[in-house]
Order: C-alpha cells, then sequence, then structure tokens
C-alpha cells in the first residue's frame, strides 16, 4: 500500500464542491489501494461529520502541536516578506493560529472512537517531527 500525498486547496471551494472533489479522489483512491492525506482539514466539527459521512470512516488525524513562538519562528524563518511588512503579518498569523487551535481543540475533544488522533510534537527539529509523521503515516494503513 502506498500514501499518495498531493496539495490542493479546498478551504476556498463550496462546501458542496469541496465533499465532490474528495469524493473524486477517494474513488480513485480505493481504486488503486492507496491512502491519502488531507493537509488541514477538516478542522470544524461540521466538517469532520460531514467527512465521515461522505468520505470515509477510517480517519487518522495527525495534529502538529506547537507552541506559539516556535510556530512565528518557523513561520518567520519560511516567510519571505520585506522587513515593515512583517508586523502586520505576525499579527494575522498569530491571529489566524489561535483561531486554528479554538476549532481544533473543540473537534479532538468530540472525535468518536474509530478515529484516531496522533498529536506531533510540533516544537521538535524538522527531521524528528518529518520522522515520526512518516511513521504515523506507514501505521494508518494497518
Amino acid at each position: 500500500m502506498r500514501t499518495e500525498i498531493a496539495f490542493e486547496f479546498y478551504f476556498f471551494l463550496p462546501k458542496d464542491k469541496m465533499f465532490q472533489r474528495l469524493k473524486v479522489i477517494v474513488k480513485k483512491v480505493a481504486k488503486e489501494n492507496t491512502r491519502f492525506l488531507v493537509v488541514g482539514f477538516p478542522m470544524e466539527f461540521e466538517k469532520f461529520s460531514q467527512f465521515k459521512q461522505q468520505i470515509t470512516t477510517n480517519l487518522h488525524i495527525l495534529f502538529l502541536d506547537v507552541d506559539y513562538s516556535t510556530a512565528q519562528q518557523k513561520y518567520h524563518e519560511n516567510s519571505q516578506l520585506p522587513a515593515e511588512e512583517k508586523a502586520l503579518a505576525d499579527a494575522r498569523f498569530l491571529s489566524k493560529l489561535s483561531h486554528f487551535y479554538e476549532e481544533s481543540m473543540v473537534l479532538t475533544e468530540v472525535l468518536d472512537s474509530q478515529t484516531q488522533l496522533h498529536k506531533v510534537n510540533g516544537n521538535m527539529d524538522d527531521q524528528a517531527i518529518l520522522k515520526e509523521l512518516s511513521n504515523y503515516v506507514g501505521q494508518a494503513g494497518k
């Protein structure tokens, strides 16, 4: 069994289109006996419920748990903004991160017994994070 990682943006699609696209991917994946990784989704309980009903019940969630200062540091390392724009970008980034944690924490508290939550310590170095994520992805197919 192989794992397919494809980057697609679902957040800007209407919900019905988003789930239509995911169904196409799942149908293709099922034929090839391939797992798939959806990054950053579902984040809200309503989407999570729809995902379980319409897409799959065999769900593993990888939650990259990182403190705000580490997240901000990694954001700075990967950001290519001019210095004068960084303060405003920092404020927006921290606001979005805070919203993400609020929504995600609610979701992780109401997971059913079929869903497996794997928390990954995002404060580790990049190689250690990648190794842990790879281990979880490998376990998901078993």
